[in-house]
């Protein structure tokens, strides 16, 4: 089965992609938990804050979903072909499973691939991996594959530390057990939203602009730190800042 490569890379970060060492050490804590849940709506930025810590050197598999990964064939092969890609050493025994168990179907074929996964996995990983899952929303109402995702989480080896960044919640049947045991790191809006420091620090780095205190307590009060919105407030206020001469990043 053909998978983009887009798909199972992390996406490209402008070289003007500005650094937050305050989410970067937040995110960076997913490597000390079973299941880190980054959940906020659109525009939160983060795709954008998970590339950055993958960049920092961090092992990382990607998996950027959309809707037709709802379906849970494609959902395991893009899964398989995501972590084969950083751990290029795994056998075929996941996919020759999957195969194999096309006759029987429902939940034994995809618990026997999940099964051969975390043996491949447990064989190879020698240092942590971070699994991220992007756009994860869209398996929220797919039973199946959250049956299976649950099941690699729950069996697989201690050094795999899966990352779902979602819209919506991902109900995994084993999540509220996972939270009693502090097994998970829940990273929201707030923060990922920008601070102050960090907004002084886009408009001087990025557009060239030196942020008096009483326009920086305007923006975040009228953007309330929301990524997507920093540059369109840039752009509607550019010749009040004299900023016309700079470009956003994108």
């Amino acid at each position: 089965m053909l998978i983009l490569r887009t798909k199972i890379t992390p996406p490209h970060l402008p070289q003007r992609t500005l650094q937050r060492p305050r989410l970067q050490g937040r995110l960076a804590e997913a490597l000390e938990h079973r299941l880190a849940v980054v959940h906020a709506e659109a525009g939160y930025g983060k795709s954008t804050a998970l590339a950055l810590l993958a960049a920092s050197g961090v092992p990382t598999a990607w998996y950027h979903l959309d809707a037709e990964d709802a379906e849970p064939l494609l959902f395991m092969h893009g899964l398989l072909a995501s972590l084969r890609l950083v751990l290029p050493g795994l056998s075929d025994a996941p996919e020759v499973t999957l195969e194999a168990g096309s006759a029987a179907g429902g939940e034994a074929r995809w618990a026997a691939t999940v099964d051969a996964l975390v043996n491949e996995l447990d064989a190879h990983l020698s240092q942590p991996l971070l699994l991220v899952l992007d756009d994860a929303h869209h398996i929220a109402r797919a039973p199946q594959i959250l049956e299976a995702l649950n099941r690699l989480l729950e069996r697989g080896p201690h050094h795999l530390h899966t990352v779902l960044a979602t819209r919506l919640p991902v109900p995994l049947p084993s999540l509220p057990a996972w939270r009693l045991r502090g097994e998970v790191l829940e990273i929201d809006r707030s923060d990922l939203a920008f601070t102050r420091a960090e907004m002084t620090a886009l408009f001087a780095e990025h557009y060239g602009i030196a942020l008096s205190e009483e326009q920086v307590a305007r923006l975040a009060e009228q953007t309330e730190g929301w990524a997507i919105a920093l540059p369109l407030m840039w752009q509607s206020t550019s010749r009040e800042l004299g900023a016309g001469r700079s470009r956003p990043p994108c």
